[in-house]
């Protein structure tokens, strides 16, 4: 594994070569796509990612209307990060951006 292949931020260690999302030291398990929405908004920390462009990169278009389905997804991963869930940040009427700090 080289370094690239690990997104490490804060208590969230994401292994893009195994497929592996370690919370607090505990390996935790997500769906196809709440790994991939993970892992793109990990790999751009800090930046806000509307719900259409993380619907483009992950699902590979954009299908008119339809959006809600990113914040579902949202709900299962900070679900599954228990008390990690804070590095999710919802930004109103934008979207989404993983944060630096847990609940900054």
């Amino acid at each position: 594994t080289n370094a690239d292949d690990v997104i490490s931020i804060g208590k969230i260690t994401l292994d893009c070569y195994r497929k592996k999302v370690l919370a607090d030291g505990a390996e935790i398990t997500l769906s196809a796509k709440d790994y991939e929405i993970l892992q793109y908004l990990m790999s751009k920390r800090g930046v806000v990612l509307s719900r259409s462009l993380i619907l483009s990169r992950v699902w590979g278009y954009d299908f008119e209307g339809e959006d809600r389905v990113v914040d579902t997804h949202i709900k299962n991963i900070r679900k599954a990060l228990g008390d990690c869930s804070g590095y999710i940040k919802t930004v109103s009427g934008m979207g989404y951006t993983f944060a630096e700090v847990d609940g900054k």
